[in-house]
């Protein structure tokens, strides 16, 4: 008997760590539930909103990119049609520098 009352106590003590264990994952996954959800969603949402204006500027800087390769083109047209500008012209405008941003790759 006194060994089957060990057995018993044994298990009973297993049971409470156990049940234990169980209440901590509960309130481990209410927190996630509750907490860390609702923030990922709206990290989540205000990072669309960052990749809307991504995609605007990309569409923005490629409109700008054709629109000076389009120049560039009717430029170099103009300079083989009329011939080339003289020199002194030639010297002030490769002065003038383009931003890297607007170079067509």
């Amino acid at each position: 008997i006194e060994s089957l009352e060990k057995s018993l106590e044994d298990l009973l003590t297993r049971v409470d760590e156990f049940v234990g264990m169980l209440d901590m994952i509960r309130s481990d996954s209410s927190q996630v539930v509750n907490e860390s959800i609702p923030q990922i969603y709206t990290k989540a949402t205000e990072m669309r909103h960052i990749y809307r204006k991504i995609d605007k500027l990309e569409a923005f800087v490629k409109m700008i990119g054709n629109c000076v390769a389009g120049m560039e083109e009717r430029v170099i047209k103009a300079e083989t049609d009329l011939g080339t500008f003289p020199s002194t012209f030639k010297k002030i405008l490769h002065t003038i520098s383009i931003p890297s941003f607007l170079n067509v790759s």
